[in-house]
């Protein structure tokens, strides 16, 4: 088992999460080009809350 290199954008990103995503492949997005996901904590209607606090609107 190799160990994976810590995640600039999210340097505290838990070893599950970092290990899905180099070994699950997101539904609807394409396998070289697609950046890693955004770690959400919650959502409700079109506001998703992202782990650094960060709140975004989907649309």
């Amino acid at each position: 088992m190799t160990v994976s290199p810590v995640n600039p954008l999210f340097p505290n990103m838990p070893d599950w999460q970092q290990q899905a995503t180099e070994n699950l492949w997101p539904p609807y997005t394409q396998m070289r080009t697609t950046p890693i996901g955004l770690p959400v904590t919650e959502a409700e209607g079109v506001r998703i809350k992202l782990a650094d606090g960060r709140i975004l609107i989907d649309g």
